[in-house]
C-alpha cells in the first residue's frame, strides 16, 4: 500500500525540505537574496543555512533510508539523490561566495535537480 503524508514519522522535515528545494530551484530568488542581501530583510538566509538543514537532519544521506520518515516513495528518494549529487559537485568547486556559485556553470544542474525533486514531492515552487 502506498504511503500517505499523514503516515510519515517526520512530516515537518518534508515541509522544510520542500521549502529549501523551492529556494534552490529558483535562481531569481537566489539572485535577490544571495547576491546582494536586502538591507531590511526580516529573514536573511544563505546557502549555508540550507546546507546546515541538510546536515542537521541528514536529509541527503541515504535518501532511500528515509522512506516513511519524510519521504513517501522511491521516486522521491531518487530525485533527492540526484539533487544531492548535483549539489555536491557544485559546492566541491569551493566558490568564494554564494553569488559566485550561483553564477557558475556548475549551478544550473543544482537548480534543475531541485525543481525535479520538488515536483517529485508533489509540490511546486509557489506552494512549497
Amino acid at each position: 500500500m502506498p504511503r500517505k503524508a499523514e503516515d510519515l514519522e517526520a512530516p515537518w522535515i518534508r515541509d522544510e525540505l520542500a521549502a529549501w528545494l523551492a529556494k534552490l530551484g529558483d535562481q531569481a530568488w537566489q539572485e535577490e537574496n544571495w547576491t546582494q542581501p536586502p538591507a531590511a530583510a526580516a529573514e536573511y538566509t544563505t546557502l549555508d543555512d540550507a546546507l546546515n538543514f541538510f546536515d542537521d537532519y541528514a536529509v541527503l544521506d541515504d535518501p532511500p533510508a528515509h522512506l516513511g520518515w519524510f519521504l513517501l516513495a522511491e521516486e522521491e528518494a531518487k530525485t533527492i539523490e540526484n539533487f544531492r549529487d548535483a549539489l555536491d559537485r557544485a559546492i566541491s568547486t569551493q566558490p568564494r561566495s554564494d553569488a559566485d556559485l550561483i553564477h557558475s556553470e556548475v549551478w544550473a544542474p543544482v537548480v534543475a535537480a531541485a525543481r525535479r525533486a520538488l515536483a517529485a514531492l508533489g509540490r511546486n515552487r509557489d506552494a512549497a
